[in-house]
């Protein structure tokens, strides 16, 4: 069984959800469930990939805004 966990990053990904999310994560692996951790809004600066402790992490940055008005790209 596979499960992913979205997240973004902020605060509460320290503090709050992050202690959740490392405890739901303990107790799944636990029981041979495959956990994957999405984070929206990363300080990465492009889509990455990374196994962190055994937990597969994926890391999506902020999407790139263009300039100008958006009727412009209709």
């Amino acid at each position: 069984m596979n499960l992913y966990i979205f997240n973004k990053t902020s605060l509460g990904a320290v503090y709050g959800i992050g202690t959740y999310i490392r405890e739901l994560v303990f107790v799944m692996k636990m029981n041979n469930v495959n956990v994957y951790v999405v984070t929206l809004y990363s300080d990465r600066l492009q889509i990455q990939m990374e196994e962190i402790d055994g937990i597969n992490h994926w890391f999506f940055p902020v999407p790139a805004i263009p300039q100008g008005n958006m009727d412009d790209h209709k």
